[in-house]
């Protein structure tokens, strides 16, 4: 791996959530009123999708059908327009299609810094670690974040089924509470915070600032009196030292409440995005809820039902229930004998509907009711007309006819959708990073995508990606500012991630809107795999619109002493009007040239384009290289001519490489397709099919 990176913006991520390039922190801000909705005059056909739990006595009742429910939004009622059965304990076929991303389960382990010891949030990471190893589904999605005593959280990795990024995540966790000095990071910031590569770096050096009360703990560790003078003096003298310090020290404490607070505020707004059924972990230690009187500013003494605080905790917790979050909350101080030291953390349970787990030992028996009650479920969809200006809308879900001690547990309500041009680009980051994990696809842009295998190493190798955005999308929207982003994410067959690239381009309509409209941007990257099968998931988006392209590319990538595929690259001609983006870390180098590829060929009428043919072997003798034209319908076709120009053997893990120019000769304009087949008699064939058109002749 190598220090990379971004080019994405950071500005204004700071202050609002852990999805920052920089530092990837949320800042304590005040909990604020209810947020007031965009002004929009669009009225939207919402689809809403209510992942449903339906138990009876603790266990899930099944069985349940569409006109079981109704779904009723204040006084009128919403016909249920999908339904769909959710049976995560049902041994999934090999062929089976992801199930609905509504219908996911998402686990967010959230540690507390600020209010817990290192040695106990030590066993919380080895607890949470075990639970993702062998308590989830392989379907769960996961995410990890911290609570800092700064106030800032910090979201180290988001939702996703990757277990190889989550263990990295949590290696990074013990790495930092055992005192290990950070490596020297061996990528950039993961601006999607979808891989744990480079979360060491992320995380800060600041623990609990220990707000505890020394001489009411020294006295404590005294044990009982043993009747002498000395003994009752230094219990005294103890107890008058705590007395004193207390209220300070209780203060700060409840500083700490409030700004963890004003953080899960933050969190349950920016993770709007995130679809499913959504479980807040929380591991700490606790606080107690009679610190609440000291946070409110100016103010002291004691306060009926705790006053300021209790207020904005329970508007942050009515928050996380909108947003569909249930709170389970980990003691990692145990089991407590007739303390309140930690009824703080029963108030956050209880309020979002969640449950207190008494140490780290008991987590898997303490979530494994969750995880057996969420197991199953229904997934309701109905319809609903509104102004799209992501104002929240209370739903209420009925079971008709339900038994005496049935609970039906779902979501408030709903967010009515919000327009791209709308949100900050911390939500935009949240929203891209939904979209990547997930596995849906579409293509607003018209987007190509070309990978080649460049160099071979030890454990991995050079892959070179070319990502083409054509102009006239970006040119429609009539802006003068044109920006695009690009992401893409490598994943093994176990949907494990290799590594990723991250681009922003910025540009100016005046200065290059001539050469958008004859042809788009076109984004160099790189990526460093390990053999065997990948899939690479890439998204482009305009940043002024929010129309995106989001696809998977298929890649194999062979170990250095295996065959290597046979890769075909048609080269962008010396008039090229595209808009180059070439990051220093991503030279399109090949024998020591640097070119300019095109995941396309462009021929003129009569005209031809150059290209490259890669592969191992394509140099020894004996071996042939084949080829034929295809049209749009894949029928062959005549007319056009390929000359193999040139043969250069590789050295040092580079691919044979063989110069080639492709003729148009007689072939009418239109779309096609170069197909390729290198062979030699002591191995099998490879075949490559790269895209050209033949453009009508000028007048």
């Amino acid at each position: 791996m190598r220090t990379r990176g971004c080019g994405l913006p950071v500005s204004g991520f700071l202050v609002v959530f852990g999805l920052s390039l920089a530092t990837g922190r949320l800042a304590a801000v005040p909990v604020p009123s209810p947020p007031a909705a965009a002004e929009s005059s669009e009225i939207a056909v919402t689809v809403v999708e209510i992942p449903v739990e339906v138990t009876r006595r603790g266990e899930p009742v099944l069985g349940l059908t569409a006109a079981d429910f109704e779904v009723v939004e204040g006084k009128r009622s919403l016909p249920v327009v999908g339904f769909e059965v959710v049976d995560l304990a049902a041994p999934e076929p090999p062929d089976a299609p992801a199930p609905a991303a509504a219908a996911s389960r998402n686990f967010l382990f959230l540690y507390d810094f600020a209010m817990s010891s290192r040695e106990r949030l030590k066993d919380g990471v080895a607890a949470a670690r075990e639970l993702v190893d062998r308590g989830l589904d392989p379907r769960d999605l996961v995410a990890i974040a911290v609570y800092l005593p700064t106030g800032e959280l910090d979201l180290l990795l988001s939702f996703t089924t990757d277990r190889a990024a989550a263990t990295r995540t949590l290696t990074a966790l013990e790495d930092l509470l055992n005192g290990k000095e950070a490596a020297a990071a061996a990528v950039g910031s993961d601006p999607l915070r979808l891989t744990g590569l480079g979360a060491r770096a992320l995380l800060s050096q600041t623990f609990q600032v220990h707000e505890t009360n020394f001489a009411d703990d020294a006295r404590d560790s005294l044990g009982p009196m043993d009747g002498s003078v000395g003994s009752l003096l230094q219990q005294e003298a103890l107890y008058e030292a705590g007395v004193v310090h207390r209220p300070a020290v209780e203060a700060r404490q409840a500083g700490h409440v409030k700004s963890l607070a004003d953080a899960l505020w933050g969190l349950a707004e920016v993770l709007r995005p995130v679809t499913g059924r959504k479980y807040l972990t929380l591991f700490s230690e606790g606080f107690s809820l009679s610190l609440v009187p000291h946070v409110a500013d100016g103010y002291t003494g004691s306060s009926v039902g705790n006053g300021d605080l209790l207020f904005k905790l329970r508007m942050t917790l009515g928050e996380l229930r909108h947003a569909g979050w249930v709170l389970h909350a980990v003691d990692l101080a145990g089991i407590r004998r007739g303390e309140t030291d930690g009824d703080g953390l029963f108030f956050l349970a209880n309020e979002t509907g969640g449950s207190v787990v008494e140490g780290t030992a008991r987590l898997a028996e303490g979530l494994g009711a969750v995880l057996r009650r969420s197991a199953h479920s229904y997934l309701l969809s109905v319809q609903a007309d509104v102004p799209s200006d992501g104002s929240f809308h209370p739903l209420e879900v009925r079971l008709r006819k339900a038994p005496r001690g049935t609970q039906v547990l779902h979501r408030d309500g709903y967010y009515a959708p919000l327009p791209f041009r709308h949100q900050n680009d911390v939500q935009r980051l949240a929203e891209a990073a939904v979209l990547v994990s997930g596995t849906d696809e579409r293509d607003d842009l018209g987007l190509r995508v070309a990978a080649v295998s460049l160099v071979a190493g030890v454990e991995t190798t050079r892959v070179a990606v070319l990502v083409e955005i054509p102009g006239a999308p970006l040119l429609a929207a009539g802006s003068p500012r044109i920006g695009v982003e690009v992401f893409g994410y490598a994943l093994d067959a176990a949907g494990n991630s290799s590594d990723f690239f991250a681009q922003a381009v910025a540009l100016e309509r005046e200065k290059v809107g001539a050469r958008l409209a004859q042809g788009g941007v076109r984004v160099l990257a790189r990526l460093d795999l390990p053999p065997g099968a990948h899939r690479l998931r890439v998204l482009a988006r305009d940043r002024q619109t929010g129309r995106a392209t989001l696809l998977t590319v298929p890649l194999h990538v062979e170990a250095a002493a295996g065959p290597a595929a046979l890769e075909a690259l048609f080269l962008a001609p010396a008039d090229d009007p595209w808009v180059l983006v070439r990051p220093e870390d991503a030279p399109f180098d090949i024998h020591g040239r640097g070119v300019v590829p095109a995941a396309r060929g462009t021929l003129a009428a009569a005209g031809q384009a150059q290209l490259f043919l890669l592969g191992r072997g394509l140099a020894e003798e004996g071996t042939w290289i084949k080829n034929r034209i295809l049209d749009a319908s894949g029928k062959a076709m005549e007319g056009g001519l390929l000359e193999l120009q040139a043969i250069a053997p590789g050295s040092a893990g580079e691919l044979d490489l063989v110069m080639a120019r492709l003729q148009a000769g007689t072939l009418p304009p239109g779309a096609y397709h170069l197909e390729l087949r290198a062979g030699h008699a002591t191995r099998a064939q490879s075949v490559a099919v790269r895209p050209f058109e033949v453009q009508p002749a000028q007048p």
